[in-house]
Formats: C-alpha cells, sequence, structure tokens
C-alpha cells in the first residue's frame, strides 16, 4: 500500500512537469552537440555498495568509479538523441583489467557504429592499454606536454626461495597440475618451464589483442604497429609524427577543436544564450559553448515514472576477489556465508526470474567455493543461472561458474587453472637462531603436522598429498559434469593451466565470447518474457561476528592468524602482475616471517605463534591455526 502511494505521488509529480523534463531532454545536449566523458578511476560492471563503514572513510579523495553498465544506458540513449553529435572522452586514467577496458572499447565502438562521434584526449599520455582503448576513436587526441610510454606487455614474478633461506623460513608448496603455479616462487630461485610456458602464451594473447586493436581502431598495417611498439618510449611530437595520435591539444584548446569539427554549429551570440551572470555585464556575452557532462546529460535525458508494484529483474551474484570462509573487514573478498545466502535469497525470491554470477576471483579456499558452488546448482535447479567471467575467473573462481547453464568471457579474461595448491612455511630454523625452544605435548600422532616450526614427515607428506590427489579428482569431476564432458577431456585442458578468453572458448571452457552486456541478454532469453529485465545486484547480509573476532583477535595478539595463508590466497595466480592486484610473492614471504615472530603482539607480552600452537584441535588443518589452506 505504501508503495502504491508513493508511486502514485512520485508519478503525478513528473506528469505536472512533464513539459519541462521534455523540454530539458531535447536540450540535454547543450550548444555544441558534444556530451563529455572522463574516465578517472576503476571501471565496474555494477556498482558496488559499500558495506562497512571503514570503506566510507577511504572514498574521501577516491578516483570516481564509472559504471559500464549504465554507461551503455546513457549511450544508447545518446545514440537516438537526434541534437547529439558525438561523445569527447578524456583518459585521465583507467582503472580494472583487460576485460573490463575491452568492453569500454566496445561501448565506444558501438556509438561510433550508430553513427556518432567519438574522440578521445590524453592529457597524461598512454600505454599500450590506453592506446588499445582510444583506437577506436574518430579522432584522438594528445597534451603536448605528455608522451607515449614503453609498449608492450610484461609480467615480473618474485622468486624468494633465496630470501626465505636467509632468514631460516623454508616453504613446503603442494601442487596438482603441472601448471599450478601458483606458490612456486616461494619454494624455487627461479621460474618453472611450464610457468614461463604459460606465462608466454597469455602475455602473446594479450599483445595481439592490443595489436589487432590498434590496426583496425588506426587503419594502419600490423607492421607500421609493431614499428610503434618498437620505438617507444617518444615526445607527443614524435607521436603526431609517426601517426599514433592525430592532433596535440592542450584541456585549454577542447572546447575550440571541438567547435571546428565538422557537423557542430556556430558559436551563438544571442543574450539570450548567455547565462544569467553574462547578461548582467556589458561585456562579450559568454555563451555555453563547454561539452555537457554526461552525469548532466543522463539526469536530463531520462523521466522514468516509478512502478506501483515491484518488478521482476535478473539477480546479479558478485563474486569478487580471493574466495573465504568468512569476511574480513576492510578487505575485498569473496566471503562464502554473504555469497550463500545472497544466492538462497534469489532462489527464494519469485521475482527474481534468473541469476548472473559476476566473477572476477583467482580462487581461494577450495572448500569455500565448493560450498558456494553447491549453492549455485541449488539455484540453477528451479530457475536459469548465467556465469560472466570478467578479468580473471580461475581456480575456484571457475568452479563456482562452471554450476551455470551459460559461460560468457572476453576473449582476454584470465580462465581455467582447474588445479590444487597448498603451502606451508617451515621455520624451525629461524626459531633456533631466535633462540626460541619449543616443547609440544600433544594427543594424537599427526595433530602438529601443520607447525610452522618443522617439517612434514614421509608418512604426512603421502597422507596429504593423497588429501590434494582427492581435491583435484573432485575439482575434475565438478568441472566435467558442468561442462557435459567426460573426466579425461577435462584433465587434458586442466593440469592448472590458465587460458585466456578466446584460448578457454577453443578448449570448450566457456560457451561464447562477449561482455557483461552479452551476460545479461544470455540470462534474458533464458527466461520466458524476459527481455525487459533488469539487473539488481544481491548481497548478503554482513555478518557482524567476523568485524568483532577480528577486533577481538587483533586485541588478543591472535591478529596474525590466517593474515599468510590469505596472502596466499589472495596471490592466487603468481603471474598477478599482469593485472597490477593483489600481494606479491615476497609480501606473502613478509608476512610469513612477520607472523611467526609475532610482531604487532611482543609488545602486549605475548607470542602469538605460541598461543596458537596450544589452540590445536585434534584433526584441525585449516589455516586458520596454522598456515596451511587447500586453495583452488
Amino acid at each position: 500500500m505504501l508503495r502504491l502511494i508513493f508511486a502514485l505521488v512520485v508519478n503525478t509529480f513528473l506528469l505536472l512537469f512533464f513539459p519541462l523534463r521534455h523540454w530539458r531532454r531535447r536540450r540535454a545536449v547543450g550548444r555544441t552537440g558534444w556530451v563529455h566523458l572522463r574516465v578517472d578511476g576503476p571501471l565496474l560492471d555494477l556498482p558496488r555498495p559499500r558495506k562497512h563503514w571503514t570503506e566510507l572513510l577511504k572514498s574521501r579523495g577516491q578516483k570516481q568509479e564509472l559504471n559500464l553498465h549504465r554507461l551503455a544506458e546513457v549511450l544508447d540513449d545518446l545514440a537516438t538523441d537526434e541534437r547529439a553529435r558525438g561523445l569527447l572522452v578524456t583518459l585521465a586514467s583507467v582503472g580494472g583489467g583487460a576485460a573490463r577496458l575491452r568492453s569500454l572499447r566496445e561501448l565506444l565502438e558501438g556509438l561510433r557504429a550508430q553513427g556518432k562521434h567519438v574522440i578521445v584526449h590524453l592529457p597524461q599520455g598512454a600505454s599500450l592499454r590506453e592506446l588499445t582503448l582510444a583506437a577506436c576513436a574518430d579522432a584522438l587526441w594528445m597534451d603536448p606536454a605528455a608522451s607515449i610510454a614503453p609498449l608492450g606487455v610484461a609480467a615480473s614474478v618474485p622468486y624468494v626461495k633465496d630470501a626465505l633461506d636467509r632468514v631460516g623460513v623454508e616453504a613446503e608448496v603442494y601442487a596438482r597440475g603441472r601448471y599450478k603455479t601458483a606458490a612456486e616462487n616461494l619454494a624455487r630461485a627461479t621460474m618453472s618451464e611450464p610457468q614461463r610456458q604459460q606465462l608466454g602464451e597469455l602475455l602473446d594473447d594479450l599483445f595481439e589483442d592490443g595489436v589487432a586493436a590498434l590496426c583496425a581502431g588506426r587503419r594502419v598495417e600490423r607492421e607500421r604497429v609493431l614499428e610503434w611498439i618498437e620505438q617507444s618510449p617518444c615526445a607527443a611530437r614524435d607521436a603526431l609524427e609517426r601517426g599514433i595520435v592525430d592532433a596535440l591539444v592542450t584541456d585549454q584548446e577542447l572546447t575550440e577543436r571541438l567547435l571546428a569539427w565538422p557537423g557542430v554549429p556556430p558559436e551563438p551570440r544571442a543574450p539570450g544564450d548567455a547565462p544569467p551572470a553574462g547578461r548582467a555585464r556589458g561585456h562579450r556575452v559568454p555563451t555555453r559553448t563547454e561539452p555537457v557532462g554526461i552525469g548532466t546529460y543522463a539526469r536530463r535525458r531520462r523521466v522514468r515514472f516509478v512502478s506501483w508494484r515491484p518488478r521482476d529483474y535478473v539477480a546479479v551474484i558478485d563474486v569478487h576477489g580471493a574466495i573465504v570462509s568468512e569476511a574480513r573487514p576492510g578487505v575485498v573478498v569473496a566471503a562464502e556465508r554473504p555469497l550463500v545466502h545472497a544466492l538462497e535469497r534469489a532462489r527464494k525470491d519469485p521475482r527474481a526470474r534468473a541469476v548472473l554470477l559476476h566473477v572476477d576471483s583467482r580462487g581461494g579456499s577450495a572448500l569455500a567455493s565448493a560450498r558456494i558452488l553447491r549453492a549455485v546448482r541449488q539455484v540453477r535447479a528451479v530457475k536459469p543461472v548465467v556465469a560472466y567471467f570478467c578479468d580473471v575467473a580461475a581456480s575456484g573462481g571457475y568452479m563456482i561458474g562452471v554450476g551455470a547453464q551459460r559461460i560468457v568471457a572476453q576473449p582476454v579474461t584470465l580462465t581455467g587453472s582447474i588445479g590444487v595448491v597448498a603451502a606451508k612455511p617451515v621455520a624451525g630454523e629461524l626459531l633456533k637462531r631466535l633462540g626460541v625452544h619449543l616443547e609440544t605435548i600433544r594427543r594424537g600422532e599427526r595433530v602438529d603436522m601443520f607447525s610452522p616450526a618443522r617439517a612434514l614427515r614421509l608418512d604426512e607428506r603421502e597422507a596429504f598429498e593423497r588429501e590434494l590427489e582427492l581435491v583435484y579428482d573432485d575439482f575434475i569431476r565438478v568441472v566435467a559434469e558442468g561442462r557435459g564432458r567426460g573426466d579425461e577431456e577435462i584433465r587434458r585442458v586442466a593440469e592448472g593451466r590458465v587460458w585466456s578468453g578466446r584460448a578457454a572458448l577453443r578448449e570448450g571452457l566457456i560457451d561464447r565470447l562477449g561482455g557483461f552486456r552479452d551476460a545479461l541478454e544470455e540470462a534474458r532469453a533464458l527466461v520466458e518474457r524476459g527481455a525487459e529485465l533488469e539487473p539488481r545486484l544481491l548481497q548478503g547480509v554482513p555478518w557482524g561476528g567476523a568485524v568483532l573476532g577480528a577486533l577481538g583477535r587483533s586485541w588478543m595478539g591472535r591478529s596474525w592468524m590466517g593474515r599468510s595463508w590469505m596472502g596466499l590466497s589472495w596471490m592466487g595466480l603468481s603471474w598477478m602482475g599482469l593485472s597490477g592486484r593483489g600481494l606479491s610473492g615476497a609480501g606473502v614471504a613478509v608476512g610469513w616471517i612477520e607472523s611467526l615472530l609475532g610482531r604487532g603482539a611482543l609488545g602486549r607480552g605475548g607470542l602469538p605463534w605460541l598461543e596458537t600452537w596450544l589452540l590445536a584441535e585434534e584433526g584441525c588443518r585449516i589455516a586458520a591455526h596454522c598456515d596451511v589452506e587447500v586453495a583452488s
């Protein structure tokens, strides 16, 4: 009843002012006919609500996020606006992985295909990322003081075995899958051949995608693009001479250059066109010749009445970050309980006609991944489920996705990594150097097998490896069932190998290439009369116990518990340098050493690692007590 009253009031108000809103809608683009989009922050497929008050404090002064789904709606409207000439895009700072950049590029290409001009301005220069995005424009301008950075792609992996040896720490790494190299940089001094091979092939795919985009966008031959790459870096004037950019334009000259662009009407001079402050002066009449910001344009164009009843929708479940069992305040993770709760909400809500899994995760806990997959299958039993793989869907992230009926990924999405890995620090030598003598009283022959004070014995290692083998076999079986293929077929493409989205399609690990909008269309197509369904982000309830537990552990001197294995889970794939996110192997090593030394807790008269060992329970093998986590 309250919703009906609210809808009547709002819609009546909109009807009363409809003539004014219609006039504003027609003149939304302004005098120049140009709309200005400034990209200066992370790219998101959907708005990401902040879950914790600490995130609100962090958001002050941060760069503005760009919601690609909402941007797509505005650009669709812009394409049908007869008064609009085109879009000016300022690429100041582009955050996000290769898949999100490709999604933005496809939106700009779609706008051009519908007859609108697109001009890209580079005020701070460009690397291959920005050039790949900007190449789709009608014209590419750059600030005269900017420059082109060294072009290409690279991945650097720190191998820290020698550093760990110096402080008396050894890493025991157990993996199933020849290419499951997530933790090899902790136990090796140099890169293994399988890692070198898969890294090289992934870089080849990323590099070729960038070269192809430059060839198509700049309308030049491949040899010329390779010449640009070999001759980089270069100053703005050299970039202009070589044809990388079309003009050198400062921020102050943008409006003037836009007015000179074909199809723009001459500058108006009527006093009525001036803002009130300008009319009051006796000087030259200032005119509204600045491009309209895309936010202002969207507000002016939007005329949407409120529905008197709740509408059906596509529930979007965001699997973002390392997959863990419990949420941690201030850390972006894909926690099991909130995700399972969100899936339950989607399953029980009759208005959620379909579910779209938005996966951007390198994996993490095998146990949490299996439980989330179980919840996905329960949803699939009653309504359609589609998965979209964003920048990366590897290991546990891929496991969750195979529960969907259809999988969509970008050609540059990092996909697969079907394998299992676990790592354990051995710090007996470090404790000896520090003069720490550990006395252990145990009931159970293997209860302390994951203690960081000693290495695994032969029988313990064999038992643990058998467990990993079972986890790996379960992973293979789950993928085979989800993809409708045999176990041996999946084993051939598994082995922990990471594929690009294009290669994953060839190997049958996904169903089609595309972006978030394509995945949304897949979900709509699986629902009867679902063409108009809007996506809605669903989240689980915040778990206050996780916050209080973290505060309590920190106060008790045990905040280190799980910090090291969390670092390992975040690391996920040891070649994370490709996207510039996550922890490096060096960071994991430092975390281990700090944990073992009890840094931050010694001042309170406690040794957290000693307290942790005393808390060990029979059969406990989870990383909360022993710094070991089976990751997938």
